[in-house]
């Protein structure tokens, strides 16, 4: 993952939201139904590599190549986008 102040933020946020439920709910139950579809929420949005998968479906089953890193990588410090 490229950003790991995000995922330390999401982490921390789900705990906040885990307390919350606790506090609220005092069910044991509901603060792991919580912390699974947390963390399930922050896999799906987070930790996929979305360079990999910013690119033209049919070439989702070739590995991304340097050249096309770096084009990434070039156009995200510019502030373009596809």
């Amino acid at each position: 993952m490229a950003n790991d102040a995000a995922l330390r933020s999401a982490l921390v946020w789900l705990a906040v939201v885990m307390a919350v439920v606790a506090l609220g709910t005092h069910s044991f139950k509901k603060i792991i139904v919580t912390y699974m579809v947390g963390m399930l929420g922050i896999a799906g949005i987070l930790l996929p590599d979305w360079d990999f998968f910013d690119r033209d479906f049919s070439r989702w089953t070739a590995p991304v190549s340097g050249e096309e890193r770096a084009s990434m990588a070039a156009a995200q410090r510019s502030g373009l986008s596809r």
